[in-house]
């Protein structure tokens, strides 16, 4: 078994808790699976869909924002 070059989640959010986010959601777009992000990251499944979740809602939400201001923008 490889030697896991990542700290842990836990160790990341106690110095800079938005970098640890960044890293997770970095690390779900390069693997697509959440088993193995957890896992890089010595974290539990439920954590990483948590993060991955509202890091999805908050896409959501900065879209259909930009979306609205451009229909307006088109008339």
């Amino acid at each position: 078994m490889t030697e896991n070059i990542y700290p842990t989640y836990y160790e990341l959010c106690k110095s800079a808790p938005t970098s640890a986010r960044k890293a997770i959601i970095r690390a779900y777009e390069e693997r697509g699976n959440i088993s193995e992000v957890a896992r890089l990251f010595r974290t539990t499944r439920k954590t990483v869909r948590k993060v991955v979740r509202r890091w999805k809602e908050t896409l959501n939400l900065k879209w259909g924002g930009t979306t609205i201001i451009l229909l307006f923008s088109i008339k």
